[in-house]
């Protein structure tokens, strides 16, 4: 390698060791947070009549309305997943897995919705179907 070729190669990585970094940190700050408005129609969370529970953390927002035809609905807005790979959402009155009723698993971010068929439980469980184990038991009969 000539001196000339050595500092033109110097000159190239000093640049590409600078621009990269920049450019990681401008992917880092602009990823957007969840689109909700941006989903399909069949996908946007439902429009209750009226909302009788709410609850939001960092990794959902969930909510438990009246429809317009007055039957109950859930909805699930998943922001981020979960740490496991297979969480479901269940109806149950006891706060157990006990005669638990299955609504619907949750794989990503995105609206997940389900009719409450059997009237307004009295707890939400999320269970981590791999590991078997109960993630959280939302009482919303408060």
């Amino acid at each position: 390698m000539t001196s000339l070729l050595r500092k033109r190669h110097r000159q190239i990585w000093t640049v590409t060791g600078l621009i990269i970094p920049v450019l990681f940190l401008l992917a880092i700050f602009n990823v957007p947070d969840f689109p909700y408005n941006d989903l399909p129609l069949s996908q946007r969370p439902v429009e209750y009549e009226s909302v009788t529970f709410r609850k939001n953390t960092d990794i959902y927002d969930l909510e438990l309305g009246k429809m317009e035809d007055g039957s109950q609905g859930i909805t699930v807005m998943l922001k981020k997943a979960f740490n496991s790979p297979a969480v479901g959402f269940y109806a149950s009155d006891s706060g157990d897995m006990h005669g638990a009723k299955f609504l619907f698993a949750v794989e990503g971010p995105n609206v997940y919705t389900a009719q409450l068929t059997h009237g307004t439980p009295g707890n939400i469980v999320v269970y981590d179907r791999v590991h078997k184990k109960m993630l959280e038991s939302i009482n919303i009969t408060q």
